[in-house]
C-alpha cells in the first residue's frame, strides 16, 4: 500500500510527483469503480447547479415585508426544513389553489340555486 501523500518527506513527494508527470499509460489503469464513476460525472457537470432552460429559470424578485413577518417566516421555513424561496412558492401556489377552490364552489352553490 502506497504512503499518503501529506505523509511523505519531500523527497518522496519529489520522487512520486516524478512518476505521475511521465503519464499512465492505459496497461497501468483499470476500471472506475461505481463510487469513482458517480463522483467522475459529478466533475464532469462542473460547479454550481446544472443549468436549466430559461423557461424554467427562477425569477428573483425584490419584495418588502415587515420585520417581524419575515422573522415568522423564516422560523416557520426552517421549523419545516425549507428554505424562505421555498416557503413563499409554496404559499403563493396554496393561496391562488385556494381562491380558485372558494370560486368554484361559489359557482357551484349558484348554479344550484339558479335551478
Amino acid at each position: 500500500m502506497s504512503k499518503d501523500f501529506l505523509s511523505m518527506t519531500s523527497k518522496e513527494k519529489e520522487a512520486e510527483a516524478r512518476k505521475w508527470e511521465k503519464g499512465i499509460s492505459f496497461d497501468q489503469t483499470r476500471p472506475m469503480s461505481k463510487r469513482s464513476m458517480a463522483l467522475w460525472e459529478i466533475a464532469k457537470r462542473g460547479r454550481g447547479r446544472p443549468r436549466k432552460a430559461p423557461s424554467e429559470k427562477a425569477k428573483r424578485v425584490l419584495i418588502s415585508l415587515d420585520p417581524k413577518i419575515l422573522a415568522l417566516a423564516e422560523e416557520f421555513a426552517s421549523s419545516k426544513g425549507l428554505d424562505r424561496s421555498k416557503l413563499f412558492a409554496v404559499s403563493v401556489q396554496a393561496f391562488i389553489a385556494s381562491e380558485k377552490a372558494i370560486e368554484n364552489a361559489m359557482s357551484h352553490t349558484a348554479r344550484r340555486g339558479e335551478h
